[in-house]
């Protein structure tokens, strides 16, 4: 890394992205959490709690999501984002869950929930309530 080429991207969340111009280092704190590697630095954006994208991918940290569609991409709380196809729990997708009716409860909820299930951690529990 070229010390004269480092520079700030984003933060969010004390999570921060440096980048030197070829790839991404995310750190976590006071800890280096890991790199993403092959990004468009030229569409890179970071976006909240710990979700980034470019023109083409979308990374929770430092994971590339599963073929995410990355212009209706939206994060939902600290924990839940979703795309016009699917929902994710961080870097996972929601198995099961209908993206066009699911919504989260608060900013700091693991709960989530659609028309037909709900969902805490990423994972099916019980009925959801009647979504307005």
């Amino acid at each position: 890394m070229d010390p004269e080429k480092v520079k700030p991207v984003g933060e969010s969340l004390e999570i921060y992205y440096i980048s030197d111009g070829e790839k991404i280092y995310v750190q976590r704190g006071f800890y280096m959490t890991g790199i993403i590697e092959n990004v468009n630095m030229k569409t890179f954006e970071t976006l909240e709690n710990g979700y980034s994208k470019d023109s083409k991918k979308v990374y929770y940290l430092t994971t590339e999501l599963e073929n995410p569609d990355v212009k209706t991409f939206k994060v939902l709380n600290k924990f839940y984002a979703k795309d016009k196809n699917n929902v994710y729990y961080k870097n996972e997708k929601v198995l099961g869950a209908d993206a066009k009716t699911f919504k989260v409860l608060t900013f700091e909820t693991s709960y989530g929930e659609d028309k037909n299930i709900g969902f805490e951690y990423g994972k099916m529990i019980l009925p959801p309530h009647p979504i307005d």
